[in-house]
């Protein structure tokens, strides 16, 4: 099941770092919108007529400009390296832990903040199989972090070569 932030903790983000256009991960269900309730532009996992291509590792995405992403906890790594290879700047959901990628992200941030504490059940929810949506709770803090790609550093582009 894929989760989604509350448009409530989505706008705190959007006061930071916003505005967003894109939101890399999302289907027609859990796609965010801007103030004005507008959805963002997406990509989503499977056919979507709404969005903007299907598979964002299939997708060029080099000209786009303030994105927005709430990947799968399984494939955070994976995002993180395609997003490094594209070199486009990105605010990231993703859980508060120590993992292979922690490494990565601590190489390209910017900035970050707490944006909900462990079993928290306001901020996530997922939708059910009959369309309904159930809160979620994480056991650990989740973040938001704004990762910069495209403004590699010499020393990190060294270390990359």
């Amino acid at each position: 099941m894929e989760a989604s932030i509350s448009h409530e903790s989505f706008m705190h983000i959007w006061e930071k770092w916003g505005p967003f256009q894109w939101d890399l991960m999302a289907s027609a269900a859990n796609v965010n919108k801007d103030p004005k309730g507008l959805k963002l532009n997406y990509f989503s996992r499977y056919y979507d007529p709404s969005s903007s291509g299907v598979n964002v590792f299939a997708q060029n995405l080099t000209m786009l400009k303030e994105i927005f992403c709430f990947p799968p906890f399984p494939i955070i790594g994976m995002v993180l390296k395609y997003l490094e290879q594209q070199k486009v700047d990105c605010v990231m959901i993703l859980p508060s832990v120590n993992s292979p990628w922690v490494n990565l992200v601590s190489s390209y941030l910017v900035d970050l903040m707490e944006i909900s504490v462990p079993f928290d059940y306001k901020t996530f929810s997922v939708l059910n199989n009959s369309g309904k949506r159930i809160l979620k709770k994480y056991p650990h803090s989740m973040i938001a972090v704004k990762l910069n790609f495209s403004n590699v550093s010499q020393i990190l582009e060294h270390l990359h070569a």
